[in-house]
C-alpha cells in the first residue's frame, strides 16, 4: 500500500463514509478510488499512478494544502537540506507528526495499541502547543 492508500483510506473511515459516498465527495468514480485505496490495480497488479489533475482534485475536496497533501502522501519531500542544518524550524516536524498520526493505521506506545481517539488527543495537544509558541514567539518578537 502506498502513503496515498493509507491516507485516503483514514480519511474516508475519520468521515464515516462509504466507498461510494466518499468517490462522490472527492469528484471520482468509485471505481478509482478503490484502486487508489488498495494502491494497485487488480487487472494489471501494477501501482497506480494518479494523475497531477487527479491529486490537487482530491486535495481541493479534502481541502487540503496541495503542498502538504503531496508531501502526507509521499510524492515528494520537504528539503533534504534541512537534515544538514545545525537549525530547525519546528513547525514541519510537529506538522510531520500529526500528518503520520492521521494516516497511520496502527499507532502505540510502550508496545501497546493506542485508540484512534488516542492519537486524536496527541494531534490536538501537538496542534496546540505549536500555536501557543507561536503566538508567544510573535508576541517576543513585538516587544523587541
Amino acid at each position: 500500500m502506498t502513503k496515498l492508500s493509507y491516507y485516503l483510506k483514514a480519511i474516508r473511515k475519520e468521515k464515516n463514509m462509504s466507498l461510494r459516498e466518499f468517490s462522490d465527495y472527492l469528484g471520482i468514480s468509485h471505481a478509482y478510488l478503490n484502486k487508489l485505496e488498495k494502491g494497485i490495480d487488480d487487472k494489471t497488479g501494477k501501482e497506480i499512478s494518479p494523475t497531477i489533475d487527479t491529486l490537487i482534485k482530491i486535495a481541493n475536496s479534502l481541502e487540503v494544502d496541495t503542498k502538504s497533501f503531496f508531501e502526507i502522501c509521499g510524492f515528494f519531500d520537504k528539503k533534504k537540506s534541512d537534515c544538514f542544518d545545525n537549525e530547525i524550524d519546528i513547525t514541519d516536524y510537529v506538522e510531520g507528526i500529526i500528518d503520520k498520526l492521521i494516516i497511520a493505521d496502527n499507532i502505540t506506545i510502550n508496545d501497546k495499541p493506542l485508540e484512534k481517539s488516542d492519537s486524536d488527543i496527541i494531534s490536538t495537544a501537538l496542534e496546540v502547543a505549536l500555536q501557543i509558541i507561536i503566538r508567544n514567539n510573535h508576541k517576543t518578537k513585538a516587544k523587541a
